[in-house]
């Protein structure tokens, strides 16, 4: 008997699921209705009091937990959300505001271990590299944790795309966001998908064509005009294999590429959520 993981079927059936899952995360919001236009006698009152009392709960001021600087991500997902936040945190001119409205941030790494930099709190410097593909130039917002224990954004400064140690793979990258022809010439045959459910011990792993990547690729992040990479200190040396996470801050989100160097060539080869 065929494999269940190798049929039609299951293949058809993890297609479905992965669609669902994008659709959760993308859109990440669900159309709230009730279950009667019709209201109680005697009963209007208490409806508007407790409808009145949560919109005022959306105005409370944001509480910043104390534990906002152990890790980079919660810090910078505060400093986001809260303005006299953020003001506070920042020791260098800043005018970049693009850079707050960004729906999802990109890490670039090589190997597995270095993703355990996202999580590591002995971590004290951290850049956010704002790349404009237009200029070919990246803008680096560096981020420290001082002696108090407290991220600060402490300096900024600017450098050619050509410059860096992913010089090579952005240059790539770059025409892969903003060139439709060369993303179909640069797709893996085909593409492997693995997902990981948090319901399920094991990963259901599948594959996707050029037909499908298309569809898939609607419900990504548009970042064909820039990106936001942040750069925990992961190593950047190999020319065969790169990963990019791409992670939703606010969301929790996270979905991997990996692309290899495939003959000279860069290909997406796998994607992993």
């Amino acid at each position: 008997m065929q494999p269940l993981k190798e049929s039609f079927i299951y293949n058809k059936v993890m297609k479905v699921r992965i669609l669902g899952l994008l659709s959760v995360i993308f859109l990440g919001s669900c159309n709230m209705t009730s279950d009667s236009e019709s209201s109680v006698e005697g009963g209007d009152s208490l409806k508007v009091d407790t409808l009145e009392h949560e919109q005022l709960d959306l105005y409370e001021p944001m509480v910043i937990p104390e534990s906002a600087d152990e890790l980079f991500n919660d810090f910078f997902y505060s400093f986001l959300e809260d303005e006299d936040f953020r003001k506070e945190r920042i020791k260098t001119s800043f005018n970049n505001q693009s850079l707050l409205v960004k729906e999802a941030y990109v890490v670039i790494y090589e190997r597995e271990s270095d993703l355990s930099l996202l999580k590591d709190t002995s971590v004290k410097s951290v850049s956010l590299d704002w790349i404009s593909w237009e200029h070919e130039s990246i803008e680096h917002y560096r981020f420290e944790r001082e002696q108090d224990g407290k991220w600060y954004m402490k300096s900024v400064d600017e450098e050619q795309l050509s410059d860096t140690p992913n010089g090579t793979f952005l240059a790539f990258f770059k025409k892969f966001l903003t060139d439709d022809d060369f993303q179909m010439e640069s797709l893996g045959q085909p593409i492997t998908f693995i997902l990981t459910p948090q319901e399920e011990e094991e990963a259901l792993e599948t594959t996707i064509n050029e037909e499908e990547w298309i569809e898939f690729r609607k419900e990504l992040p548009d970042l064909s005009a820039s990106i936001v990479c942040i750069n925990y200190g992961q190593t950047a040396i190999s020319h065969n294999r790169k990963s990019v996470l791409l992670e939703g801050l606010s969301s929790g989100f996270q979905m991997k590429f990996e692309f290899d160097n495939i003959g000279g060539e860069w290909k997406l080869i796998k994607i992993e959520n």
